[in-house]
């Protein structure tokens, strides 16, 4: 898996075999696509999305995926976001997603 660093825009390499828990911010397309990748490598992933058309549609799926803003601390304790094992940001605003990550 390859990572890029939001700072330095360099790409580094990341193993995540060990990661067995992974929380998606963010469930439109790119959150969809890993999603899907890690299913089919049995990886085990919850996501946080504020688009409630989309949560509803994939919880008709049968998709662990939530409606809320992810860097509430409320979301952050129901979807034990501060201890899982990877976080994937996957927003489509880079200010945004910088101030979650801060967060």
């Amino acid at each position: 898996m390859r990572i890029t660093s939001p700072q330095s825009g360099k790409c580094c390499v990341a193993s995540v075999r060990r990661v067995r828990t992974f929380v998606i911010a963010g469930f439109g397309r790119v959150g969809r696509v890993i999603g899907r990748l890690l299913d089919e490598r049995g990886y085990r992933w919850v996501a946080v999305d504020l688009d409630a058309k989309n949560v509803e549609r994939s919880r008709k799926e049968r998709l662990p995926v939530f409606f809320g803003n992810a860097s509430q601390e409320e979301m952050v304790a129901a979807g034990k976001i501060d201890s899982a094992k990877a976080l994937v940001i996957t927003l489509d605003d880079p200010e945004a997603a910088n101030r979650f990550l801060r967060r």
